[in-house]
């Protein structure tokens, strides 16, 4: 089941670039399925930052990876180093390697929020021997991050697109890549989410989900979206 949200986790927290990089919080809003949800993010480097969305906290310690969901203050704890044999992008640790690592290509530049970018496209491999997934960044050297992303996912789920505004540069304070108060560790993916519709996982031959795994994903994002209005 870990591998299976991977590719979600990845889409969400984008990628982190080098150890020089700035400290910053921002709103992050997530585009998928034709809804938007705002969230947030705090970087402090690029093994350490914390995503606020859709009902989740999401805390990455590198090489470890912490869900935390509000509804049930329950959390689990997922490690990138478990995934590096099926899954290539396990392995990158900074924007550069991504970049170099599947071949993307230079498509202009952009100035986001008076940040400029450099805009990358190409197809990232997130199974060995399998078709990559077009995915597109305007990247901030200043920022060392991604200020824009959109990736094309399989049928039925379509375009997902995720950026940040409202950007904030500045110390992150420590306790923000803690465990809050009140939250114990779940057993399992389901006792975190406390419900009981299992998400798809990749198959042991390291073939990507089928169209109908991919549908119960569809079916189980959109439920974990509900958890909150709408912003």
């Amino acid at each position: 089941m870990k591998r299976g949200i991977l590719v979600f986790l990845i889409l969400v927290l984008a990628l982190p670039g080098t150890v020089a990089a700035v400290e910053f919080s921002a709103d992050m809003i997530t585009d998928i399925a034709g809804r938007k949800d705002t969230g947030k993010i705090y970087f402090k480097n690029q093994k350490l930052f914390r995503n606020e969305t859709m009902g989740m906290i999401i805390i990455n310690k590198h090489p470890k990876v912490y869900q935390l969901f509000q509804d049930s203050k329950k959390y689990v704890v997922s490690n990138i180093n478990e995934f590096k044999k099926q899954n290539p992008m396990a392995g990158v640790e900074n924007f550069d390697e991504l970049v170099k690592k599947n071949n993307m290509q230079k498509q202009g530049t952009e100035t986001i929020q008076g940040f400029k970018c450099v805009i990358y496209s190409g197809k990232v491999k997130f199974v060995e021997n399998q078709p990559g997934m077009t995915m597109k960044f305007w990247y901030s050297k200043k920022l060392d991050y991604p200020i824009k992303s959109v990736s094309t996912l399989p049928p039925p789920m379509g375009e997902v697109s995720n950026y940040i505004q409202n950007i904030k540069t500045g110390n992150q304070p420590d306790s923000l890549f803690k465990i809050p108060a009140g939250y114990q560790k779940a057993a399992s993916m389901q006792e975190a989410m406390g419900i009981n519709i299992q998400m798809p996982s990749m198959k042991g031959d390291g073939k990507p989900p089928s169209k109908e795994d991919m549908e119960k994903m569809m079916e189980q994002m959109k439920k974990m979206m509900e958890q909150k209005p709408a912003q």
